[in-house]
C-alpha cells in the first residue's frame, strides 16, 4: 500500500510549512500509511497528532526518517508528554 502525505493546506502548524525538519510515517494495522513531512519535532508531533491511536495500539508501525522507531519506548514518551 502506498503512503498518503498530508496535504499542506490541512497542516497547522506553520512550522511544518518552512523547509527542513522530519518525515515522518505512520502504519496502521489496517494497512493505511500517513506520512507527514518537514515535522521539526517528531516525537512531540506524533504525540499531537494521534496520542490516542497509538496508546491503543491502532498503530503497528511508526517511521522518522525512513527509520522504524522503537514502538514500546515512543508509547512511552507519548503517554509522557499528554499527562
Amino acid at each position: 500500500m502506498s503512503i498518503l502525505y498530508v496535504s499542506d493546506e490541512f497542516r497547522t502548524n506553520p512550522m511544518s510549512l518552512t523547509p527542513g525538519g522530519s518525515n515522518i510515517v505512520v502504519e496502521y494495522h489496517s494497512g493505511d500509511k500517513f506520512g507527514y513531512s518537514r515535522v521539526k519535532y517528531p516525537a512531540s508531533y506524533m504525540a499531537k497528532v494521534n496520542p490516542t491511536d497509538i496508546i491503543h495500539g491502532n498503530v503497528s508501525r511508526v517511521y522518522i526518517d525512513g527509520t522504524e522507531v522503537n514502538l514500546p519506548k515512543f508509547i512511552q514518551e507519548v503517554k509522557n508528554k499528554i499527562r
